[in-house]
């Protein structure tokens, strides 16, 4: 189990650790985005080499899953992948800040 925190942006810029593992795992530039309302997007990861830095944004439906999960600009999102699954699923939630 891998777990990622990310401060939500309109157009997703992954962390750099977040960007390797993806990288590793995530090698045909696709993922299966689970969110807490049980919906289920694939979405692509755009890569991209910028001042001789590896970044990765997720790309189509993106903005899908967190318009029905109700995730907006500056929430704290968490990115929770099951290795376990055959099929390398995610799950993203919003982090509770109390």
């Amino acid at each position: 189990m891998q777990k990622f925190n990310v401060i939500l942006f309109y157009l997703q810029i992954l962390p750099t650790a977040m960007t390797n593992f993806v990288k590793e795992f995530f090698p045909d530039n696709f993922i299966t985005l689970c969110g807490d309302d049980g919906q289920k997007q694939i979405c692509n990861i755009t890569r991209k080499n910028i001042n001789n830095k590896l970044e990765a944004q997720i790309g189509v439906h993106w903005q899908s899953l967190c318009w029905a999960n109700g995730f907006k600009s500056g929430d704290e999102i968490r990115f929770k992948f099951d290795l376990k699954n055959l099929f390398l699923k995610c799950n993203v939630f919003k982090v509770n800040l109390i």
